[in-house]
């Protein structure tokens, strides 16, 4: 008995059309922002150094393939520069200060973000190409990955039919070198392609 319920049910569920709803709208978007940068470092940046905030600047974009659904998916990628000091030459910082040192990373991370009508609230991870230089007259460069989490959260004003604009909030976390950047931002977001 259970048999021929089971065929007649398989055999509606294949005569019923399957269609896309009319009203679902993909999109691909780039967002493009740019900020300055506040940086707290957990560790002495060198020894006797103080625990002032640094200053920096931001240039960050992102490409997001957002389906038609409240998630949206995409990847970051951009240059960012935490920290730039003139050091002092001698431990005792009496020699003055002919040495710079610069921190800058550049992202290659996933990101995944929650995305209503004017608001998006998303997690960036992954990989920063963290990169130093020291300049006191004979430079020296030096390079390496380390993993980063960001948190970004802005709400969205219309500007033109496929552009917005934001104000952005990002916290971002480098765990092996305890430095926490906070960087409020302006984010300019266009749709390159919807379908």
């Amino acid at each position: 008995m259970t048999t021929p319920v089971m065929i007649v049910i398989l055999l509606l569920l294949a005569a019923t059309p399957m269609q896309a709803q009319d009203d679902t709208t993909y999109a691909v978007e780039l967002n493009v922002t740019v900020s300055p940068s506040f940086s707290f470092f957990e560790h002495d940046r060198y020894e006797g150094a103080s625990h002032d905030v640094m200053f920096g600047t931001a240039f960050t974009s992102r490409v997001m393939w957002h389906p038609a659904r409240l998630l949206a998916f995409g990847v970051m990628t951009g240059y960012t520069r935490i920290a730039s000091e003139a050091l002092p030459t001698d431990s005792n910082h009496t020699a003055g200060f002919l040495t710079r040192a610069t921190l800058t990373s550049i992202p290659l991370q996933a990101v995944v973000s929650m995305q209503g009508p004017n608001l998006e609230v998303g997690v960036c991870m992954g990989p920063h190409l963290m990169m130093t230089s020291i300049d006191d007259g004979k430079p020296a460069q030096g390079s390496r990955m380390e993993l980063n989490l960001t948190l970004l959260a802005n709400y969205r004003f219309d500007l033109a039919p496929d552009v917005w604009i934001a104000p952005e909030l990002r916290l971002s976390y480098f765990s092996y070198r305890g430095v926490l950047s906070v960087l409020p931002s302006f984010t300019i977001r266009y749709d390159l392609h919807r379908y």
